[in-house]
């Protein structure tokens, strides 16, 4: 399954369910801001930045 997670930065906010989504096999990315992509990015999933830049 394909998914698109679009989230306010926090790991709260979207790590549990990213998180066990990606270990049961599904391509998971995200769709958030520029700044939060990069911390996305560092976990190792796809991200489409949009907004502002700001956090």
């Amino acid at each position: 399954m394909r998914v698109l997670v679009t989230a306010q930065p926090g790991d709260g906010h979207w790590w549990p369910l990213a998180g066990a989504l990606a270990e049961a096999g599904h391509d998971v990315a995200f769709a958030t801001s520029l700044v939060f992509c990069a911390i996305v990015a560092w976990h190792g999933f796809r991200c489409f930045p949009m907004g502002s830049d700001e956090a």
